[in-house]
């Protein structure tokens, strides 16, 4: 909680700041070249002009949804420690529970270039845990590494048939 409230704060201070020393920062011909820049500067733009500029009900569903995701730990370890007795069922909806700043990764990593995989992968890791817990444990970083590496190893062909104005599957 106390690094979301920082960050809140700190990242629009930290980005002003640059805007100031270096206006052109982030561009390819400027004195810091950074690749997604010019679309984090069009973000931090549009932010700098306020709610008026995000669409009609976004202040709305993110006050919601941020409501939603600060209440939900604590309703989950309440629901867990007055009404759980069982061991068993206790660990079951600590695994289970969604873990709602979790769920806001989609919203920032965009489409839906990593979320299938990494679906995949965790849903993997739980039947490997249910059929071999100690190598699950033992490999489950490196499958995890393999199957991210898999991720951008398709991102090489998808750009080269994007070159040639071919739709990629």
């Amino acid at each position: 909680m106390i690094g979301l409230v920082v960050g809140c704060f700190l990242s629009p201070a930290v980005y002003l700041v640059f805007k100031t020393s270096a206006p052109d920062i982030g561009f390819a011909d400027s004195a810091y070249p950074i690749a997604y820049a010019p679309a984090y500067i069009g973000v931090g733009h549009i932010a700098l002009e306020g709610f008026s500029a995000l669409p009609k009900y976004a202040t709305t569903m993110g006050g919601v949804l941020f409501a939603v995701a600060f209440f939900a730990a604590p309703v989950k370890d309440y629901v867990i420690f007055r009404f759980v007795k069982s061991k068993n069922a206790r660990k079951y909806i600590e695994d289970f529970w969604p873990n709602w700043m979790v769920m806001g990764l989609y919203a920032y990593l965009g489409p839906g270039d990593y979320m299938l995989p990494l679906a995949i992968g965790w849903i993997g890791c739980e039947i490997w845990k249910k059929s071999s817990k100690h190598s699950a444990s033992k490999y489950q970083y490196i499958v995890g590494a393999a199957v991210i590496v898999g991720v951008t190893i398709w991102g090489i062909p998808q750009c080269i048939l994007g070159l040639a104005d071919v739709d990629s599957p």
